[in-house]
């Protein structure tokens, strides 16, 4: 009863943001991609008359904003913006890419994370936030989750809500899980706990969801109570970790929720018939089409073939405050076919994620080795450790950090040993480095990237 009077009362735009998603998702993909369009030229009148940046860049690619009207607007015309890269980003804002409507107004300020070595502030509309309540509404709905059922947020912080925060919580059903028993790998007291709040869904960052799954593992205490969904979000759960979740909770369907601090909402969620299937949630996203605009570059620059990898581009159709216009995003992916998908959506359907361009070990001689190349070698051992990363400092030495379950159930001579199965992974010279760590830190925004690089490899 609370969230339809709370709505009604102080949300009633996210309220109507909300139904139109649930309308506008069903619509063919010619339609959707006809609004998109409708939106995107209004969206480019206005930063080539609000901002320093794009007048200069649109004036420069000889693009009159004549052409920004509907019927005149092509794929081939939009395609002659530069894409905009993190560092283009950084030496213009503020003033050469907030846009002059500003004014008094006050924006939401945003900070990137920086673990792309690039940390970033932006700024955005607050004409948005109903957009962005209304979103997460959307995407849990995905999951078979409705306002007020009880769905646990998964934290490593070790500390407790405000009590504003606590009372608004117990109404809506929203509840944070305390950091402590995961982070002291205390199996039972995670087991007490869930089994007494009963979550019907999880939400999380993959490496605070790996250490809860494998602290209950091995406890070897089944929930009695297992969520229906598990939600990730920030990162790639890889193939082992979705097993370990899976199997920790219950075989509850696992969705990948995909979003960035630059655009301050969520971007794509797994098709929920991919998700209800058992098969991986890292494949078959749909886009919020409804409020950005996606595209997968290749090589040269031009659009991918569908199923083909390549940098993946967006372009926030509802920020006037700061226009973010083909933003290269730092992350690669694929799309899919341009037809509805079997689940009946007519959205953008991102076939893969396969996570950062700096996902990749880089070695002197410029050849790149993907992360997905380490993890055979380790599959092994994932069941000894509590916690793993690597660590590239410099292009001669790669540390992988483990924190083993028992000192004998990893120890020195197993290090050996895999340090020279890594190397042989690795084909060029490089130094290798397994350290036993008792635990290690996360990052400032509550990630633990599988690979961290120190320096700006790929300048050197």
């Amino acid at each position: 009863m609370v969230y339809p009077v709370v709505d009604r009362l102080l949300a009633p735009r996210a309220l109507i943001c909300q139904r139109e998603m649930e309308r506008f998702q069903w619509l063919d993909p010619e339609t959707i991609r006809r609004r998109q369009w409708t939106k995107l030229a209004d969206l480019l009148r206005h930063a080539y008359d609000t901002t320093a940046y794009y007048r200069r860049v649109f004036d420069a690619a000889g693009l009159d904003p004549a052409d920004f009207v509907l019927g005149r607007l092509t794929p081939e015309t939009f395609a002659r913006i530069p894409v905009l890269t993190k560092a283009g980003l950084r030496d213009e804002f503020p003033a050469g890419i907030v846009s002059t409507i500003l004014g008094s107004r006050r924006p939401l300020v945003g900070h990137t994370s920086g673990t792309t070595q690039a940390p970033l502030t932006v700024y955005k509309d607050p004409d948005t936030c109903p957009f962005d309540q209304a979103t997460h509404v959307w995407l849990n709905g995905w999951a078979g989750f409705h306002r007020g059922e009880r769905f646990l947020y998964l934290t490593h912080y070790r500390r407790s809500s405000r009590l504003r925060d606590r009372i608004w919580h117990a109404l809506t059903g929203r509840r944070y899980f305390p950091a402590e028993p995961i982070l002291d790998r205390d199996g039972e007291a995670v087991a007490d706990l869930l089994d007494r709040w009963r979550p019907d869904g999880l939400f999380g960052i993959p490496p605070v969801l790996e250490l809860a799954a494998a602290t209950l593992l091995a406890s070897g205490r089944p929930l009695r109570y297992p969520p229906r969904a598990v939600i990730y979000h920030s990162s790639l759960l890889s193939p082992a970790g979705q097993a370990l979740v899976r199997e920790a909770f219950g075989g509850s369907a696992l969705y990948s929720r995909y979003g960035t601090i630059e655009f301050g909402s969520w971007v794509a969620q797994t098709c929920p018939a991919q998700a209800r299937a058992g098969l991986p949630p890292g494949e078959n996203l749909h886009v919020n089409d409804f409020r950005y605009l996606v595209e997968v570059l290749g090589p040269r620059g031009g659009p991918a073939e569908p199923g083909e990898v390549g940098r993946l581009v967006i372009t926030d159709l509802f920020n006037r405050v700061m226009p973010l216009l083909r933003y290269d995003i730092g992350d690669l992916a694929s799309l899919g076919p341009p037809s509805p998908c079997a689940c009946g959506r007519g959205l953008t359907t991102i076939r893969t994620l396969d996570g950062r361009v700096l996902d990749s070990v880089v070695l002197r001689s410029g050849r790149l080795v993907p992360t997905s190349f380490l993890y055979t070698p380790m599959r092994e051992h994932l069941c000894l450790w509590w916690e793993y990363q690597f660590v590239q400092p410099d292009l001669d030495h790669l540390i992988l950090s483990v924190v083993p379950r028992s000192p004998s159930a990893f120890g020195s001579e197993e290090a050996r040993r895999l340090e020279g199965v890594l190397r042989e992974v690795l084909v060029d010279p490089m130094e290798v480095t397994v350290r036993i760590v008792d635990t290690i830190p996360f990052e400032p925004s509550g990630k633990r990237p599988f690979l961290k690089i120190l320096t700006r490899l790929r300048g050197e």
